[in-house]
């Protein structure tokens, strides 16, 4: 496993930097004593990214082995007999008296009921602190509800079990607004881990990587894809994270301000990405302040005011 076979370098990789024609003994207290400060900073920096990187495989390939027993082996979930998606026109998102509380806050959503359907496309608008980040991150499963219920993909949330919640969270594309990418891995792994259950490249089939390319290119970011994401710019970033929320071909997609890094030309690629995603089922809710796409594509509007929610049908402008 990766996690194993990583720790087999480290003894290796630490020695690397004694291996000199010049050995500590034979140098003067002065330049040895520099060396060796060099040699502990080195393995610290080096342990400390090692660490991580295995504490993060370990999590990965753990989670991968609870999916696999979980959906019997399949990665995608349509023909799971425990979790499905619904057909077009079914309820794909179910709110019930959906509040949240912050602490020492008023109710940033106070009761929220409305229902997503298949092949939904709907933008989330308001004001700043409305709470559509608060709504998105609920949606995603990345935050509890202060109370009430919340049902996904036909699931109640409140009696799930921990392996069908992650099933559910394979099912959600999330972009959220702010871009959560590993910043020492390639712009290529970072969007390629949606599709490898190990979490390595290696592990990947020739499908996915042809997959993983094809989506950085249709982003304009394909000439990245070995640049560390640490150091990428604010829009590249993001549309790295909208290329690992879409290659997996998610059932349900939810956008946080996925263009508010972007040109107009980079704008109208992730939405036209989000839109063809539409055409094939799959239910859209994007979070904008936008007006120009919300002119340009007519689509309904959930909006956000004081805690509650409207839907507003065919939006023409912001509210």
């Amino acid at each position: 496993m990766a996690c194993l076979s990583a720790g087999a370098q480290v003894c290796g990789m630490l020695a690397a930097p004694c291996e000199s024609e010049t050995t500590p003994n034979k140098l003067n207290p002065k330049h040895k004593n520099a060396l060796i400060e060099g040699v502990k900073d080195r393995a610290d920096r080096f342990m400390k990214g090692f660490l991580r990187g295995v504490l993060w495989e370990c999590q990965e390939t753990f989670g991968a082995i609870q999916e696999r027993l979980f959906l019997g082996g399949r990665a995608k979930l349509a023909s799971s007999a425990i979790l499905s998606s619904p057909e077009r026109g079914g309820t794909m998102v179910s709110l019930s008296q959906i509040c949240k509380v912050y602490q020492g806050q008023t109710k940033v959503l106070d009761h929220l009921n409305f229902e997503l359907k298949r092949g939904d496309f709907v933008y989330l608008v308001g004001g700043t602190g409305a709470g559509k980040s608060s709504l998105l991150r609920i949606l995603a499963t990345e935050e509890a509800p202060s109370s009430g219920k919340l049902s996904l993909f036909g699931q109640d949330l409140n009696q799930v079990s921990p392996s069908g919640l992650r099933a559910i969270r394979r099912m959600i594309g999330y972009i959220p607004q702010g871009i959560q990418l590993i910043p020492d891995l390639s712009v290529f792994d970072n969007v390629a881990l949606s599709l490898s259950l190990s979490g390595g490249r290696a592990w990947l089939s020739a499908e996915a990587r042809q997959k993983t390319l094809s989506t950085l290119e249709r982003l304009g970011i394909s000439s990245k894809k070995e640049r560390r994401a640490g150091t990428l710019s604010g829009g590249e970033a993001q549309r790295v994270a909208v290329a690992r929320a879409l290659v997996r071909e998610p059932e349900l997609i939810l956008a946080d301000e996925p263009t508010g890094s972007q040109d107009q030309e980079h704008t109208w690629s992730i939405m036209d990405l989000f839109l063809k995603a539409n055409l094939g089922g799959t239910t859209v809710v994007v979070a904008t302040h936008d007006r120009e796409i919300v002119r340009r594509v007519r689509k309904k509007a959930l909006t956000l005011r004081n805690g509650r929610i409207s839907l507003e049908e065919n939006a023409v402008m912001m509210t």
